[in-house]
């Protein structure tokens, strides 16, 4: 015998993702997915620039922001593949 019952259960679940540079939406209109850089970065034992108690830094960068703004700022360009 089988027995089942039904629970409900609370789900986290991403509601938009804002881009930390120009506060804009991150999520695509047309399908819904995130388009740019979302990131959690942190520092280790020897870091001295992100301590151990800064160690969990999120930020999200769309992609016009990071074309137009964080590229632009780097020695080595990324590369395309």
């Amino acid at each position: 015998m089988i027995k089942r019952t039904t629970k409900t259960v609370e789900q986290e679940v991403v509601e938009d993702v804002i881009c930390n540079v120009c506060g804009k939406s991150m999520i695509g209109k047309d399908c819904g997915n995130i388009c740019g850089l979302v990131a959690n970065v942190g520092g280790n034992y020897d870091s001295t620039h992100l301590p151990d108690d800064e160690s969990h830094l999120e930020f999200a960068i769309c992609e016009k922001c990071l074309v137009e703004k964080v590229f632009p700022l780097f020695t080595i360009l990324p590369e395309k593949s």
